[in-house]
């Protein structure tokens, strides 16, 4: 059974071992994505560690020691969704570096001394269990509007796949919505991917970073002496959700407010932009903390590509 990244997990080695001398490979002789994004087909060895027993275990009745496991292997998994604008009708993509498995083996004798496949899951949810499908996508109130992508993340047999589709998937509604003309998608803390229809206003703000150079200058003419020759421009939006109930509210704040992965879709205009949350933390609301009024949320993002205007 594979288990989330976030759960500590370790191997068990006796104490008369103790130094160990240990490698950590990925399983497999399949593709796999590195930091930079760069594809490789070899098995890598991730990490050569030599572990002792603590002097306390030594002096004790204990008989063997323990070393952390998914702590070494967690910067080794990732989930990318890729350019899915070119996707028509349906289409599914599979994340190779969203669960992996991971062979922890003696450096001395090369003696396998575990095996543990980790799947891309920091939800701290220990109800989810990785063994045959689960479902990793967890939308907020599933509503779609034609324009709109869906998505839907799960595990299966070891691999973690997403179905992108511009019709609304399991767990998504169509709906008639006049004001939706903005859609989030995210990467959710269960290693899903979500879409979320915006239904209130959408602000936009640049902010400008200007880079001056000074010259001389004849004042009889209409020549520069301070002349700007840079301007850095980084469009940021405010953004007002419609309303949601309380387990929608829920859903929200723990998932798309931490994500690490978002994109904004302006439906009208089908252009969609890289943006980075830019909210220092999220309420957790509901009817009763609320002051019994409908919940809504404001969020804030900023664009992760800077524009230049360059004279």
């Amino acid at each position: 059974m594979a288990k989330a990244i976030w759960q500590d997990t370790y191997i068990t080695v006796p104490i008369q071992n103790s130094p160990l001398k240990y490698r950590i490979e990925i399983s497999g002789t399949g593709e796999w994505e590195d930091e930079n994004g760069v594809v490789h087909n070899d098995p890598p060895a991730i990490f050569y560690g030599k572990a002792w027993a603590k002097p306390t275990n030594q002096t004790s009745t204990d008989t063997n020691y323990e070393i952390n496991i998914n702590k070494i292997c967690q910067d080794y998994l990732s989930n990318n969704i890729g350019d899915f604008r070119s996707v028509v009708g349906l289409r599914t993509v599979e994340h190779p570096s969203a669960a992996r498995e991971f062979v922890v083996i003696n450096d001395e004798n090369e003696t396998v001394l575990g095996r543990f496949t980790f799947v891309y899951d920091w939800s701290y949810d220990s109800s989810v269990v990785y063994d045959g499908t689960t479902v990793m996508s967890h939308p907020i109130n599933g509503r779609w509007v034609d324009g709109m992508y869906a998505f839907r993340t799960y595990y299966n047999n070891g691999k973690v796949k997403t179905d992108i589709s511009q019709l609304p998937v399991a767990g998504y509604t169509e709906v008639e919505c006049s004001k939706g003309e903005w859609a989030l998608y995210y990467l959710n803390r269960y290693g899903g991917w979500d879409a979320f229809l915006i239904e209130g206003q959408v602000v936009r703000k640049d902010a400008y970073t200007r880079y001056n150079i000074e010259k001389a200058y004849n004042n009889n003419f209409t020549e520069f002496g301070k002349q700007t020759y840079n301007t850095q421009i980084v469009p940021s939006y405010t953004i007002t959700t419609g309303w949601l109930n309380d387990k929608q509210s829920e859903i929200l704040a723990a998932n798309l407010f931490p994500s690490t992965r978002v994109f904004f879709h302006r439906l009208g205009t089908d252009e969609v932009y890289n943006v980075v949350m830019n909210d220092a933390d999220a309420t957790y609301k509901n009817h009763n903390n609320n002051g019994r009024k409908l919940i809504n949320y404001t969020i804030n993002v900023i664009a992760s590509q800077t524009q230049e205007n360059i004279n």
